[in-house]
């Protein structure tokens, strides 16, 4: 089952609806607790990653039928 995951896991980065490379171009394994066993390997987010996806998260919608924080009357 271990080889399954690998095998089907995305290895880059989830932003603003794309899968993109990391741009540090490094990867770490994602181990099982139970024996260690590696199940994938993914990228390792740097600076730069985060913040493209706090870029991409300032200019997503807000979800329907939840207005924003201020909307609701709560000045945070």
């Amino acid at each position: 089952m271990n080889e399954q995951i690998g095998k089907t896991a995305p290895r880059d980065l989830y932003i603003a609806g794309e899968w993109v490379d990391g741009s540090g171009g490094e990867c770490f394994d994602v181990l099982n607790p139970a024996d260690q066993a590696v199940l994938a390997s993914v990228a390792s987010g740097t600076e730069v990653d985060a913040i493209r996806v706090i870029d991409a998260a300032e200019g997503a919608p807000l979800p329907t039928g939840r207005p924003a924080l201020r909307a609701r009357g709560n000045p945070a």
